[in-house]
Protein backbone atom coordinates (compact mmCIF):
# COMPACT_ATOMS: atom_id res chain seq x y z
CA UNK A 1 0.00 0.00 0.00
CA UNK A 2 2.79 2.54 0.75
CA UNK A 3 4.31 1.97 -3.16
CA UNK A 4 0.50 2.89 -3.83
CA UNK A 5 0.98 5.96 -1.72
CA UNK A 6 3.98 7.12 -3.13
CA UNK A 7 3.03 6.74 -7.08
CA UNK A 8 -0.16 9.10 -5.96
CA UNK A 9 2.05 11.51 -4.13
CA UNK A 10 4.35 12.20 -7.16
CA UNK A 11 1.45 11.53 -9.72
CA UNK A 12 1.21 14.86 -11.93
CA UNK A 13 -2.25 16.87 -12.84
CA UNK A 14 -2.55 15.66 -16.44
CA UNK A 15 -2.78 11.82 -14.90
CA UNK A 16 -4.92 12.50 -12.84
CA UNK A 17 -7.70 15.52 -14.31
CA UNK A 18 -10.19 15.27 -15.67
CA UNK A 19 -9.62 16.80 -19.42
CA UNK A 20 -13.16 17.20 -20.62
CA UNK A 21 -15.26 19.93 -17.98
CA UNK A 22 -18.79 19.73 -18.19
CA UNK A 23 -19.81 22.70 -18.34
CA UNK A 24 -23.57 24.64 -17.41
CA UNK A 25 -25.32 27.83 -17.40
CA UNK A 26 -26.53 29.73 -14.86
CA UNK A 27 -30.19 30.59 -15.99
CA UNK A 28 -30.47 26.88 -16.21
CA UNK A 29 -32.31 24.71 -13.59
CA UNK A 30 -31.52 22.47 -10.91
CA UNK A 31 -33.69 19.72 -13.03
CA UNK A 32 -31.39 20.56 -16.29
CA UNK A 33 -28.39 20.04 -14.41
CA UNK A 34 -29.29 16.88 -12.99
CA UNK A 35 -30.03 15.61 -16.44
CA UNK A 36 -26.42 16.96 -17.67
CA UNK A 37 -24.90 15.60 -14.54
CA UNK A 38 -26.70 12.02 -15.79
CA UNK A 39 -25.92 12.10 -19.38
CA UNK A 40 -22.07 13.09 -18.64
CA UNK A 41 -21.68 10.36 -15.79
CA UNK A 42 -20.42 13.83 -13.85
CA UNK A 43 -21.54 15.09 -9.86
CA UNK A 44 -20.28 18.33 -10.56
CA UNK A 45 -20.50 20.59 -13.12
CA UNK A 46 -18.43 24.25 -13.95
CA UNK A 47 -21.14 27.58 -13.69
CA UNK A 48 -20.51 29.99 -16.25
CA UNK A 49 -19.90 32.92 -15.03
CA UNK A 50 -22.50 35.94 -15.76
CA UNK A 51 -20.10 38.57 -16.86
CA UNK A 52 -16.52 39.05 -16.62
CA UNK A 53 -16.62 40.14 -13.31
CA UNK A 54 -18.08 37.22 -11.93
CA UNK A 55 -15.90 34.01 -11.12
CA UNK A 56 -16.97 30.69 -12.23
CA UNK A 57 -19.02 28.90 -10.04
CA UNK A 58 -19.33 24.94 -8.94
CA UNK A 59 -22.61 22.86 -8.59
CA UNK A 60 -22.20 19.35 -7.29
CA UNK A 61 -24.45 16.48 -6.49
CA UNK A 62 -24.33 17.27 -2.36
CA UNK A 63 -25.35 21.30 -3.59
CA UNK A 64 -28.87 19.73 -5.42
CA UNK A 65 -29.52 17.37 -2.26
CA UNK A 66 -28.84 19.66 0.88
CA UNK A 67 -30.45 22.69 -1.07
CA UNK A 68 -32.87 21.86 -3.60
CA UNK A 69 -34.64 18.12 -2.38
CA UNK A 70 -33.60 18.61 1.20
CA UNK A 71 -35.88 21.45 1.54
CA UNK A 72 -38.62 20.11 -0.52
CA UNK A 73 -38.15 22.61 -3.40
CA UNK A 74 -39.01 21.26 -7.11
CA UNK A 75 -35.71 21.03 -9.49
CA UNK A 76 -37.65 22.10 -12.29
CA UNK A 77 -38.37 25.27 -11.18
CA UNK A 78 -35.44 26.49 -9.18
CA UNK A 79 -32.64 28.19 -11.31
CA UNK A 80 -29.24 27.91 -10.32
CA UNK A 81 -28.59 31.74 -10.35
CA UNK A 82 -30.99 32.99 -8.44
Amino acid sequence: MAKALGDVRFAKAQDVMTKEVAYIDGSATVAEAIGLMRQKGVSSLVVENRSREDAYGIMTRKDVVNKVVDPGKDPAGVRIFL
